[in-house]
């Protein structure tokens, strides 16, 4: 199903919630941007979006919020991008 098949039911479409919360109640250190368990932690990553789907979310959002030169920049990790 897709997001507009979704959205034409007229019903709420739930989406995934506050990842990098859940992140830093896995371990996630302050300042460190949570883009990188994408290659650090894979496995925490794929749990917190089976959790989500598990608990009703429709929609699951990708870990890449941050993962931009500007929002690096600020972790000192600009050049990574």
């Amino acid at each position: 199903m897709t997001i507009a098949d979704l959205l034409t039911m007229n019903k709420p479409v739930l989406f995934d919630g506050a990842n990098g919360t859940e992140y830093q109640k896995r371990g996630l250190a302050p300042g460190v941007p949570p883009e990188f368990w994408n290659l650090d932690r894979p496995s925490a990553v794929k749990e917190v979006h089976k959790e989500y789907v598990l608990a009703g979310s429709q929609v699951i959002e990708t870990n890449t919020f941050g993962g931009n030169r500007t929002r690096l920049r600020v972790a000192g990790l600009e050049e990574v991008a």
